[in-house]
């Protein structure tokens, strides 16, 4: 499945995390931020749940952000969340990039 990430959940958080026009800096919103593009990944076939493990596609996906959380690798899901490489600078990148 085609993930359309314009419209995507992680990409739309990002615009929430603006506050008087500047970018939050606290650790919630980058915990937010990986777990929208983790949701974000679900969605679109790209994790998922086996009887003993959480697989990834790592394949790229044509979104810097998802490939960059996806190559960051981690121990565990958690640890993903908790210190996974990707934050709100990085979606906030990614909207001026595609200039939305």
């Amino acid at each position: 499945m085609e993930i359309d990430w314009d419209d995507s959940v992680s990409m739309r958080l990002a615009c929430l995390a603006l506050d008087k026009g500047r970018l939050t800096d606290d650790l919630v919103t980058a915990l937010a931020v990986r777990g929208a593009l983790l949701v974000d990944l679900t969605l679109g076939g790209r994790v998922t749940e086996t009887a003993d493990a959480v697989e990834f596609d790592v394949g790229p996906s044509g979104f810097a952000p998802a490939d960059q959380l996806l190559a960051g690798g981690a121990p565990s899901l958690s640890e993903l969340l908790g210190r996974g490489p990707v934050d709100q600078h990085d979606l906030a990148a990614e909207h001026l990039r595609r200039g939305s």
